[in-house]
C-alpha cells in the first residue's frame, strides 16, 4: 500500500505527467481534492479515503469502516450543504423559502426527511439513511432536462463502499476522481 500526495502547481505551464511509483509503474487513481490544491495517488479506494479519514487503509473491521465513511459523509455534507446555498444565493441570486432555509439549514443529526424537494436549491444528503438501504423514505426532486434519469437538485453521497463514496464525491464535486486506464497490477 502507497499513496503520495503532492501539491498540485497551477503555475506550471505543461500538462502534469502521470506520477510513478519508487519502484517504477503508475498509480491507478489520482484523486484531486481541496479545491484542486492537491492531488492525491493510490492504487486502491482505501489508499485515497485515507487522505480524508486518517488511518481508515489500516482498518479491518467493515463495521468500522462503514461508521468512518458514514462519519465522514455527514461532514461533507454540512460543508458541502454550505457551499451550495450561499453559492446559489450569491452566483445565481436564489433565495430559498423559510421552510427551504430551515431544511438547507437544519442539523445534520437527522437526516432530512422530505418526500418531494421542489427547491432550485440543490439538497445534499447521504443515500444510507433512505431506503432501500436506509428506513426513510427516499426524497424525489425535480428532473431536469428530457433524458435525464436523477434530479438535478438532490446530491447524493453514496458511503455504502469504498468505491461507490469515492464515485459520489467526485459527481458531488467535492473532488475530482480519475483512474489510470493503462494501470496493470
Amino acid at each position: 500500500m502507497s499513496v503520495e500526495v503532492i501539491d498540485n502547481l497551477t503555475e506550471v505551464a505543461e500538462a502534469p505527467t502521470a506520477r510513478t511509483k519508487e519502484g517504477g509503474g503508475q498509480y491507478r487513481y489520482e484523486m484531486m481534492v481541496d479545491g484542486g490544491k492537491r492531488r492525491v495517488y493510490g492504487d486502491t479506494p482505501e489508499e485515497l479515503l485515507g487522505y480524508f479519514i486518517p488511518g481508515y487503509q489500516l482498518l479491518t473491521d467493515e463495521v468500522e469502516r462503514t461508521t468512518e465513511r458514514l462519519l465522514y459523509a455527514v461532514t461533507v455534507q454540512v460543508a458541502l450543504q454550505a457551499l451550495v446555498l450561499s453559492g446559489m444565493e450569491v452566483d445565481q441570486g436564489l433565495t430559498p423559502s423559510l421552510e427551504e432555509r430551515a431544511v438547507l439549514e437544519a442539523p445534520r443529526d437527522v437526516p432530512p426527511q422530505v418526500t418531494l424537494w421542489e427547491s432550485e436549491i440543490p439538497l445534499v444528503l447521504v443515500s444510507t439513511y433512505y431506503q432501500p438501504d436506509g428506513e426513510l423514505p427516499r426524497p424525489t426532486g425535480l428532473l431536469g432536462e428530457p433524458g435525464y434519469d436523477e434530479p438535478y437538485n438532490l446530491i447524493w453521497l453514496d458511503p455504502s463502499g469504498d468505491m461507490p463514496f469515492l464515485v459520489s464525491l467526485h459527481q458531488a464535486g467535492w473532488l475530482n476522481l480519475a483512474e489510470n486506464n493503462k494501470f496493470t497490477e
